[in-house]
C-alpha cells in the first residue's frame, strides 16, 4: 500500500514541514515520490519520480525552498502494478474534453471489475491507479457530451460519487482528486486515512503526521467535496468497506 498527503484551503499556505514529515515514510515506500501543487496563477506545479524520496536529489532540493500552495497532493509509491519508474509515480493527471484539468492520487489496488481494462491500450504507465484517472474523465467527457455542456460543480461531484461507488465493490479505493476547482476525498479501508482542519484549510493524510495538529478518521465509504475550506457535498454511504480476506476464510487465497 501507498500513502497519500494533501491539503485544500481558503489561503496559501507553507507546506514543507508537512511534507519533510511526509516523504520520512518514504524508507517504506520506495518505489516512487511525487507532489502536485498549485502556484498563485492557479497553475499545476507537478513532481514525480521512479525512485525512493529519501534518495531523490530532486525531492530534496525542493523541500528545502518555500513551498506555499492552497492545493496538494502527494503520493508515496509501493508497487503492486507497473514497473518502477517515473511514468508510474503519482500523483496522474488528465484534462477533460472542456479543458478542466483532473489530477489523482491512489492508494489502494484494484483487482475486482472490467471497467478499466480498455484503458491499458491509452495509458501511458502500467498502473491501476492511472486507469482510474483515465475512466473518470472518460465518464465525465461522455456525461457533458450528453448535457452538451461542461459539467457544474454538483453534476461533477454526482459522476465521481458514481464511480467511487462502482470501482469500492471488492477494491481498495483511498483517492485525492483535484478538478482545478473542487478536491474530492474518498476512503473505503478502515484507519488508513485521516483528516485535521486547521486555520483556513484542511489537511489529509494515510498517517497523523507528527506535529501538533489533532487528527480524526475520514469517514469510511462516502465521497467528500470540498471548495476551500468549505464541504459542498458528501455521498451516500455505498457500504463497499474493503475487509483484507485472510487464510481463515479462504483456504485458497494467495496473499
Amino acid at each position: 500500500m501507498c500513502e497519500l498527503y494533501g491539503t485544500i484551503g481558503a489561503k496559501k499556505i507553507s507546506l514543507n514541514e508537512d511534507l519533510n514529515l511526509f516523504y520520512k515514510h518514504s524508507v517504506k515506500h520506495s518505489h516512487g515520490w511525487g507532489l502536485a501543487y498549485w502556484n498563485q496563477n492557479s497553475e499545476l506545479i507537478l513532481y514525480a519520480e521512479g525512485k525512493c524520496g529519501n534518495d531523490s536529489d530532486l525531492l530534496q532540493n525542493l523541500l528545502v525552498s518555500p513551498i506555499e500552495s492552497q492545493v496538494s497532493i502527494g503520493h508515496i509509491r509501493f508497487a503492486t502494478a507497473g514497473v518502477i519508474s517515473d511514468r508510474n509515480s503519482h500523483p496522474f493527471t488528465k484534462t477533460d474534453s472542456n479543458g478542466r484539468e483532473w489530477t489523482l492520487a491512489h492508494n489502494g489496488n484494484m483487482s475486482v471489475g472490467l471497467q478499466l481494462f480498455p484503458f491499458r491500450k491509452t495509458q501511458i504507465g502500467e498502473t491501476d491507479s492511472e486507469r482510474i484517472l483515465l475512466y473518470l474523465v472518460d465518464c465525465i467527457n461522455k456525461k457533458s457530451e450528453e448535457k452538451g455542456r461542461s459539467l457544474n460543480s454538483q453534476e461533477r461531484c454526482g459522476v465521481v460519487d458514481s464511480i467511487v461507488a462502482e470501482l469500492s465493490l471488492g477494491n481498495r479505493l483511498n483517492l485525492l482528486i483535484y478538478d482545478s476547482e473542487q478536491y474530492y476525498v474518498h476512503t473505503n479501508i478502515k484507519d488508513t486515512l485521516y483528516f485535521s482542519r486547521q486555520d483556513g484549510y484542511y489537511c489529509f493524510s494515510t498517517m497523523p503526521l507528527e506535529n501538533i495538529y489533532l487528527w480524526d478518521k475520514v469517514p469510511l465509504n462516502s465521497l467528500l467535496v470540498y471548495s476551500g475550506i468549505n464541504q459542498i457535498y458528501s455521498g451516500k454511504n455505498h457500504g463497499n468497506e474493503f475487509i483484507k480476506a485472510t487464510l481463515s476464510n479462504f483456504d485458497n487465497f494467495n496473499i
